[in-house]
């Protein structure tokens, strides 16, 4: 074969590159003479079909072997190619093949065809060291998996049709292909019943030219991007995990994902997920996380959440999603119905919410920690339902007032954080009997009887007001300490035992005075029976402001500095060893 013409030829996949070879040769194969020892190494093309062959074997010397086809034999076992190191093509279609291996060292290996044989798996392949591979055809076996091509990075034309490929994320094993432009899967079962498993292929495996023997259009890629695009699926998940054993999840972090839907419905997959984490996304609704059903924390922060089931379309209210299959199709059913009811802790922060009250957060009815800050809530309801809600975090909106139905039902609320807000007011706070932990710094509270209404919260340890007009002197604290004896923190600065007697002395000696005052008064009453007070009414101390020498003495921090004491404050008022997060 040392004669034959091997420039600008190129075989096509009609016929092998031997008989190729054998059709286009000029002249016949030379005889050697019986001397000539040399003649092996000089075979470049062999072909061995039909041959009921066995074995392969006593090719040792045949070092400069290009092209080898052993078609139409009986081979079980792929072997005696050590020496065949410039192997460039390779066929052993219908044979008895039942694993590959022995193939390793082929470095230079162009096109394998593997295709009509027994092979369940393609694990003896490694495609790491065949970095020159470009075509392979494994079709007509009883490959039940794509798992090993992920190793693959030259692969052009793969041709797998016929086998037993079931799941549709198999698929994903070629994502890492970037020059694949040729995939055949006709005649597996997954063509038949995964929907739409053209144009998930379409999309997932950009490259492709040709799918199936039908070129893919840009029609398709646009239809395949709407389809599937930004959509949180079990085949999403097993693609960035790289398995799909969903019921060892526990939990599961997703950021950065561009998701802009949740297509979970099968609750039984996740029952054992407790925490997921959806920041940074595009989510505009739960979604199909409703069917999470034994999730505890749930974090939404950065996305665009506007309810927990989507709006209908031309309305501003939220459409109920029912994951019974024979629901009516009357939603008012299911206007009140609880959804995730073991969720625990909810982040929604920095969402742009404005209609708390939308949201339907009342749904979730084991809530204990709810995140709302960073957005433009500017009134505060919806919260009916949260009975058993601990911590409220409600910093950096736009709310200027509560109202009478804002906490009506938060009786076990612990700890509230309203900062950086518009808040002139601390009304309607009655219902929070509970509360220990209050945060309300960097707001516009202005006079002393705006602390005054905090005297309705009997178990309040803890209180910040730094930040707001009414602290720009020191003066609210010694009120607060003396008013409200159960205080032992304000502003992030523990409450001494030695504050809390000079604040009782002070204000006992302005009580003596105020009686001092009304007595003298009386005595000028005895003495001009015809003058008469107006006001008999005993004087009622709100707030003390002190100034000139004394202030040094009842005010023990005039010293200290300012910015420090707001920095050593806003240290402190982080949520401290929040349970819940």
């Amino acid at each position: 074969m040392n004669s034959i013409i091997t420039k600008g030829f190129r075989t096509l996949n009609s016929s092998t590159t031997t008989d190729a070879f054998i059709t286009q040769s000029m002249n016949k194969p030379v005889k050697l003479s019986e001397d000539d020892r040399q003649w092996l190494s000089r075979v470049t093309c062999l072909r061995l079909d039909g041959q009921h062959l066995s074995k392969i074997s006593n090719l040792e010397k045949l070092e400069n072997l290009k092209w080898a086809s052993f078609n139409d034999n009986d081979i079980t076992k792929i072997e005696g190619l050590d020496n065949c190191k410039d192997l460039i093509e390779l066929s052993l279609a219908n044979n008895c093949l039942s694993k590959i291996d022995g193939i390793h060292h082929l470095k230079k290996l162009q096109s394998l065809d593997v295709s009509n044989n027994n092979l369940s798996s393609l694990d003896g392949i490694d495609f790491a060291s065949l970095n020159n591979l470009r075509f392979l055809a494994f079709d007509n076996n009883f490959v039940l998996s794509l798992n090993g091509l992920q190793h693959s990075t030259s692969l052009l034309e793969i041709y797998a049709g016929n086998n037993k490929l079931q799941e549709l994320r198999d698929i994903f094993y070629l994502k890492n292909i970037p020059t694949l432009i040729i995939l055949d899967m006709m005649g597996n079962p997954l063509v038949k019943e995964c929907n739409n498993y053209r144009l998930f292929l379409i999309y997932h495996l950009q490259s492709l030219k040709a799918l199936d023997g039908i070129p893919v259009n840009f029609t398709e890629g646009g239809m395949a991007k709407d389809t599937f695009g930004g959509k949180l699926s079990t085949d999403f998940i097993a693609e960035k995990l790289g398995h799909s054993n969903f019921l060892e999840l526990c939990e599961l972090d997703l950021p950065h994902c561009n998701i802009r839907t949740v297509d979970l419905n099968s609750s039984e997959l996740f029952k054992n997920l407790r925490s997921l984490n959806l920041e940074q996304n595009n989510l505009s609704c739960f979604g199909g996380i409703v069917n999470l059903h034994n999730l505890k924390v749930l974090c939404l922060n950065h996305n665009h959440i506007e309810s927990i089931f989507p709006k209908k379309s031309g309305t501003n209210s939220p459409q109920v999603i029912s994951t019974n299959k024979n629901a009516s199709s009357d939603d008012s059913t299911n206007q009140f119905k609880a959804v995730l009811e073991n969720l625990e802790v909810l982040h929604l922060g920095y969402n742009g919410i404005a209609n708390l009250a939308a949201l339907e957060l009342g749904r979730l009815v084991s809530l204990k920690a709810l995140f709302l800050q960073g957005n433009e809530i500017n009134k505060v309801d919806g919260l009916d339902g949260l009975y058993e809600l601990r911590e409220l975090v409600l910093d950096k909106n736009k709310i200027k007032a509560f109202t009478e139905n804002s906490f009506r039902n938060q009786w076990k609320l612990a700890e509230l954080h309203v900062e950086e807000n518009r808040l002139r007011d601390l009304s309607n706070l009655e219902p929070l009997t509970c509360l220990n932990r209050l945060y309300v710094g960097l707001n516009r509270l202005q006079y002393g009887t705006d602390l005054e209404k905090l005297e309705c919260l009997p178990n309040l340890f803890e209180l910040s007001v730094i930040g707001n007009p009414i602290a720009r002197r020191m003066s609210h604290r010694m009120m607060l300490i003396f008013r409200q004896p159960n205080l032992l923190s304000i502003d992030g600065i523990p409450v001494s035992n030695e504050e809390r007697s000079k604040a009782e002395i002070h204000f006992l000696e302005q009580q003596g005075g105020i009686q001092a005052l009304q007595a003298l008064s009386n005595s000028y009453d005895n003495s001009f029976p015809g003058l008469q007070s107006n006001n008999r009414n005993p004087l009622k101390v709100s707030n003390y402001t002190s100034s000139g020498p004394n202030e040094r003495f009842w005010n023990p921090h005039h010293n200290e500095d300012k910015s420090r004491s707001k920095k050593n404050h806003r240290g402190s008022n982080k949520i401290p060893n929040n349970r819940y997060t």
